[in-house]
């Protein structure tokens, strides 16, 4: 008995120490994956400007409203957006496709259901892990800024935090 004791009691040792909870990812190791994944987007993210393609200008047809930029994306789907050029409150949901390169956005409420009622696709991209990009033809997909034509607008968000 004296020398199963100590094996007992380092096996005891052992299974404490492995079960203890690990930290959860910071968001910086959540978008560092090669695919962009849902749980890195949910969050709080501000919008910075409204870009025509790639480009870092703001566009001047499109320009944010300084009043409110907020954009939250929960982990249910669902999102909330306050802000834009004309200051536009909207809720509706959100899907990341299994690629990781386009977002898929479904107005339910607010003022994007004036005009436009469709569900947008854009594209998306993440550099780093506090600036997002969404791209979509003709439009902003969130702050609701169209222009004619099949120029692409890009929406530049930084993030805030995870509530």
């Amino acid at each position: 008995m004296n020398k199963l004791f100590p094996l007992l009691a380092f096996a005891a040792f052992a299974l404490v120490a492995c079960s203890e909870d690990k930290p959860a990812p910071s968001h910086s190791e959540l978008c560092a994956q090669k695919t962009l994944t849902k749980e890195c987007l949910v969050g709080r993210w501000y919008l910075e400007k409204v870009v025509r393609g790639e480009s870092d200008s703001p566009d001047p047809n499109c320009n944010p409203d300084p009043k409110g930029r907020d954009l939250r994306l929960k982990a249910n789907g669902e999102f909330s957006f306050e802000g834009g050029k004309w200051n536009i409150e909207s809720n509706g949901t959100w899907k990341l496709n299994e690629t990781g390169t386009s977002i898929e956005i479904e107005c339910k409420s607010g003022d994007c259901t004036e005009g436009f009622d469709r569900g947008v696709n854009a594209d998306i991209k993440i550099y780093g892990s506090a600036e997002l990009r969404i791209s979509a033809n003709g439009y902003a997909s969130f702050s609701q800024c169209k222009l004619s034509g099949t120029t692409k607008l890009t929406e530049v968000f930084g993030w805030q935090g995870a509530n």
